[in-house]
């Protein structure tokens, strides 16, 4: 279970991660505080115990006002903003009343004392990140919000996570417009269903040798015309086994989805609004796209 920022200041928060972080990971990165969840043959009942235990937690504000570090390392620190809540404890208490019910998920306080953050960057050296630190806090405008919901994340393998759930606090029903999953900005019926998030695909579980050629001659050889295209690459630079597919219309996306993968026969397509990463070509995931805004 994940808490993703709220609706209210998505923009802020991608626009920080893309200005902080050199080796990006996350499109709006979660609080995690439960791990690791329920098989995926469980998940539906998981999620109806998960609403049952949530209906009598009300929901709390978090106010992202400043920023902290883990120095995990010599060479490896993180830096992250650390969520104030009102009530004081409120994701502690909230944690503990989803482990009540899935005492098994512990792997956060296996790890020692559990402390609510959400990461921003990863950083070389302590003195990297607080150089960084500094310019960030000359510009950042605390924000504030209810959380009403959290989400239940899934992925397949090492493949980027899924939105399986959103669930609701309190037990009203009321959550925020969605940034993630179904009813999200890009899906069916919303206003940005032709934006390129709702003409993006993301293909995954492709062969270890793939690389941008090879995720573009699944569509090319079978006479589709993507507009944009690009394997999705780790911190290092090595490619991942999944990318991102881009077309003009949303019609053209939406036959893609039902490409033949035969030669593939592992590999598997979904829209990236169902996702919580990662975003479109060229965005604050994309590693590329970074370094080249960095050399500029």
């Amino acid at each position: 279970c994940n808490l993703l920022c709220d609706y209210v200041g998505i923009n802020e928060f991608i626009n920080l991660v893309d200005d902080a972080d050199p080796d990006p990971i996350f499109h709006c990165p979660p609080i995690t505080f439960v791990d690791p969840f329920i098989a995926p043959e469980d998940m539906s009942e998981a999620i109806r115990i998960l609403q049952e235990v949530l209906k009598e937690f009300p929901p709390f504000t978090i106010r992202f006002e400043r920023f902290s570090k883990f120095v995990h390392s010599k060479n490896h620190c993180t830096l992250f903003l650390d969520p104030i809540c009102d009530p004081p404890n409120a994701l502690q208490d909230l944690q503990q009343t989803v482990l009540k019910a899935f005492p098994q998920c512990d792997g956060q306080i296996r790890r020692g004392q559990y402390v609510p953050h959400l990461s921003i960057g990863s950083f070389p050296s302590k003195a990297d990140l607080e150089q960084k630190q500094r310019e960030l806090e000359q510009s950042w405008v605390p924000i504030e919000f209810q959380l009403k919901e959290i989400y239940v994340l899934q992925r397949n393998g090492s493949d980027p996570f899924q939105v399986a759930a959103a669930v609701p606090l309190g037990g009203n029903g009321v959550t925020s417009p969605p940034h993630f999953g179904i009813g999200s900005p890009g899906s069916p019926g919303t206003p940005q269903e032709n934006d390129p998030i709702g003409r993006t695909l993301l293909l995954l579980n492709m062969p270890k040798n793939s690389d941008d050629q090879k995720l573009l001659h699944v569509f090319t050889s079978q006479n589709m015309k993507p507009i944009a295209h690009e394997m999705l690459r780790n911190p290092n630079g090595g490619l991942r086994t999944c990318g991102l597919i881009e077309f003009e219309t949303l019609e053209e996306a939406r036959i893609a989805e039902r490409v033949d993968l035969s030669s593939l026969p592992n590999a598997y397509i979904l829209p990236i609004y169902k996702m919580a990463f990662p975003g479109t070509v060229g965005d604050c995931c994309s590693l590329l796209a970074v370094q080249q805004r960095n050399r500029s």
